[in-house]
């Protein structure tokens, strides 16, 4: 069975390897990580230059020393989690996403998507509206049956007045 890599960045930083946790003392090991993983999501194939890296995570060393904690945050990075999943060439790093690394940012965003296309669905008729009375509020044009609401435009019903005349639930 080949290995499952889980990384968890909502909430507290946490990273599962085959079902264990994976612990590390270098904060910066978890951030390279979550860094690689969450950019990852729009380019999974991106590399990252060591340069790059080594100044984004240490901007207050000189080069050659952020270039030496970098080595030695990939070195406990490789101990934490095998090298097949964090690739480091020579002058580049990148995670190795077609290993099927399990993100749960990237499962959210998934989720979210998917929550505004039937959002959008949902939407494109106000018919979910009809049992709402709003004192004050102005009446729907014809046309809004046909037109998603984010698209329209003009004064929206008064809150106070929606709250107190809709049925309680």
């Amino acid at each position: 069975m080949p290995a499952h890599l889980v990384l968890q960045f909502l909430g507290i930083p946490q990273v599962h390897l085959d079902d264990q946790p994976v612990v590390t003392d270098r904060r910066k090991a978890l951030a390279l990580l979550a860094y690689l993983a969450v950019n990852a999501i729009e380019d999974p194939h991106q590399k990252y230059s060591r340069e790059t890296l080594s100044a984004l995570f240490w901007p207050e060393y000189t080069q050659a020393k952020a270039f030496a904690n970098l080595r030695r945050t990939l070195w406990e990075a490789h101990q934490a989690i095998g090298e097949s999943w964090l690739i480091a060439e020579r002058d580049s790093l990148h995670l190795n996403m077609d290993a099927g690394i399990e993100l749960d940012v990237a499962r959210f965003l998934d989720l979210l998507s998917q929550g505004s296309q039937q959002a959008d669905r949902r939407c494109a008729s106000p018919s979910w509206l009809i049992p709402l009375n709003c004192t004050g509020a102005t009446s729907w044009p014809d046309s809004a049956s046909r037109t998603p609401i984010r698209s329209m435009s003009g004064p929206s019903p008064n809150p106070k007045a929606c709250a107190r005349n809709s049925p309680r639930r």
